[in-house]
């Protein structure tokens, strides 16, 4: 049948020609925007991960620059912290030199004033975007490293600047790493009391009746007196730095010196300023009984550990004598330098047997209370060289300070590097993983174009020829 009113095949072919028009728009679309979902309308499910996807990718690269930024920021810090052991270094080097009798103090403390001034101005200028972790109060600093999508948490990792503080304030230091190195001044110290220290095994401390260790010590304002303590009880050396300050002796001990426990060594210091100090320990070893009448024995035992300065003490004929240890290294030549002393020879025969003991013969009489003391001297000070020594002392412990923390910084920046570059493969993934939801195949698109084009041309054709068919009714009515 043919209708002037209804013209299905112009409709049939109109309807294709939208058909194709409405496909060539959207691939037209993808074309020119490159994604085949770019609206949820397109693809919702799609369009919804990959918002989130690149959400997380955008949060990933703002933890990028921050990495960057706290990298930056450790370099800027440990520059600082290299220049300051530069400075630490060249103290030390002064201070080596000062230890020398006779040193122009002054002098070398105009040297070390300018290197505390290098290291307060290496620490106040560690600046870097408003952050100084040099100076002022230390605290717990966390520096962004990752970010969890699922859970929306940014994570971070925490660095204790305490470890890394040079001064509170470098303008008047009172707390940091460095507070003790900034008060140096070995021009002007104090008149500190003297001390000395001794390295004494507390497990040899004897106090055996008869041949009790001995501690002698002499003080710089009263040269020709010696204070003796005797010791009288055994345990560790805080015990006997005890027993040193309750001694209320014949020689006041206790009201002359003090005595504590120091880098594990026994150190007597005078409670006067100004005055210095020396000490020796004797370590006492009783001699026994010779087989012989008027004999007396010193065992190999009891010589180990001959040192020059030793004492063997006896008493021949009821006189107390005494020998003291030069060269000699055994009871052989031991016994050669005994008889051969103008004092003793006169008294005593001395001999060695095979055993290595060391055997001494009264000539006239009995020899007793033979005791042998091998002594420990201690390490002895000046007071003007004191604040020299506590101030190397305060240097060397700034050194090791400042390369604890700057081991401490490496290692924080090469975490940081290996989470850059984690982050960095993750944003990748992430990016690939967007592609594949929305992107658009161009090739596919492009080959899907020319085929609508010529669908396109064919549907207007078709459009064309079905309004002629309404034409075709007029040739009917001539």
């Amino acid at each position: 049948m043919s209708s002037i009113n209804t013209n299905l095949s112009a409709i049939t072919a109109l309807q294709s020609l939208k058909a194709t028009q409405t496909s060539m728009n959207k691939n037209q679309n993808q074309i020119s925007t490159g994604l085949r979902v770019s609206e949820a309308s397109h693809n919702a499910s799609y369009w919804s991960i990959s918002t989130k996807m690149k959400s997380d990718n955008g949060a990933l690269g703002a933890v990028k620059d921050s990495i960057k930024q706290s990298k930056a920021m450790i370099d800027t810090y440990t520059s600082a912290l290299d220049k300051s052991m530069k400075y630490l270094d060249t103290m030390k080097a002064k201070l080596t030199a000062g230890s020398n009798p006779g040193a122009d103090l002054a002098a070398i403390q105009v040297e070390l004033k300018s290197s505390i001034e290098g290291l307060k101005s290496a620490a106040g200028s560690a600046t870097f975007n408003g952050q100084n972790w040099l100076e002022g109060s230390p605290s717990t600093v966390k520096l962004v490293t990752s970010y969890d999508g699922e859970s929306q948490k940014v994570n971070s990792l925490e660095i204790d600047t305490t470890k890394v503080n040079l001064f509170d304030d470098v303008a008047d230091p009172k707390a940091g790493l460095l507070k003790n190195v900034a008060n140096i001044d070995i021009a002007t110290a104090p008149k500190a009391q003297g001390y000395t220290d001794l390295a004494i095994d507390a497990a040899k401390v004897n106090a055996t009746a008869g041949s009790e260790d001995k501690i002698y010590i002499k003080l710089s304002d009263a040269p020709n007196t010696t204070l003796t303590f005797t010791v009288t009880g055994t345990g560790s050396l805080q015990d006997l730095a005890d027993d040193i300050n309750a001694d209320a002796g014949a020689d006041n001990v206790d009201s002359k010196i003090e005595a504590s426990v120091v880098d594990g060594k026994l150190r007597i210091t005078s409670k006067t300023a100004g005055v210095d100090v020396s000490a020796s320990f004797s370590d006492t070893a009783a001699g026994a009984a010779g087989t012989a009448a008027g004999t007396m024995k010193l065992d190999t035992t009891a010589l180990t550990g001959l040192s020059q300065g030793d004492k063997i003490k006896f008493t021949a004929n009821a006189v107390p004598l005494s020998f003291t240890v030069g060269s000699e290294k055994n009871a052989a030549e031991l016994a050669a330098s005994i008889n051969a002393d103008t004092n003793l020879k006169t008294q005593v025969t001395a001999t060695s047997d095979d055993d290595g003991n060391l055997i001494l013969t009264s000539k006239t009489g009995t020899v007793s209370a033979m005791t042998f003391e091998n002594t420990t001297k201690g390490v002895d000070t000046t007071y003007g060289q004191i604040a020299v020594k506590d101030a190397l002392k305060a240097v060397d412990k700034a050194i090791n300070d400042l390369r604890a923390g700057s081991a401490m910084l490496g290692a924080n920046k090469a975490l940081l590097e290996t989470q850059e570059e984690f982050i960095g493969v993750l944003s990748d993934s992430l990016t690939a993983g967007v592609s594949a939801f929305i992107d658009a195949d161009m090739n596919e698109v492009s080959t899907r174009n020319q085929a609508l084009q010529t669908q396109q041309q064919l549907g207007v054709q078709a459009l064309s020829m079905a309004n002629q068919n309404s034409q075709m009714i007029l040739k009917l009515f001539q």
